[in-house]
């Protein structure tokens, strides 16, 4: 089975590879050199350069939605960890209130970015009102 996966069934057609790699070395889909020749190559030749720009693109937005939602997570978690401490002491919440912690910061890197960031703005509002009141 495992070979079946690895197989092959067609070579890769070499002008479809050449539109991958021209987009990677950052030629423009104008710049299709088989456009004015032949109509049939120039179609492969984009068919392979397309597909390389979209995955590029939606590897940008990914890296930065994945890099935002770590920094949120990681500012939740320490910021639910500190709020641990100063309520249940250092004892029970440096010992223990890493695990609420990790599952609210979980939580959040699951929610939108902005969702995350509202709550996480309501929560410091919060934690000042509550702050004040005592």
């Amino acid at each position: 089975m495992l070979m079946n996966i690895l197989k092959r069934d067609k070579p890769v057609n070499p002008i479809l590879q050449e539109g991958r790699l021209a987009f990677l070395n950052g030629i423009a889909e104008s710049d299709n050199p088989y456009s004015d020749s032949n109509p049939e190559n120039a179609e492969l030749w984009r068919t392979g350069w397309r597909p390389a720009h979209d995955y590029q693109g939606n590897v940008n937005n990914e890296s930065l939605f994945g890099l935002f939602s770590g920094l949120l997570g990681i500012l939740t978690f320490f910021s639910c960890w500190i709020y641990a401490v100063a309520t249940y002491g250092w004892f029970l919440g440096l010992s223990l209130g890493w695990i609420p912690s990790i599952i609210i910061a979980g939580i959040v890197m699951l929610l939108s970015p902005l969702i995350a960031f509202l709550l996480i703005i309501s929560g410091i509002v919060l934690l000042i009102f509550l702050w004040r009141r005592t």
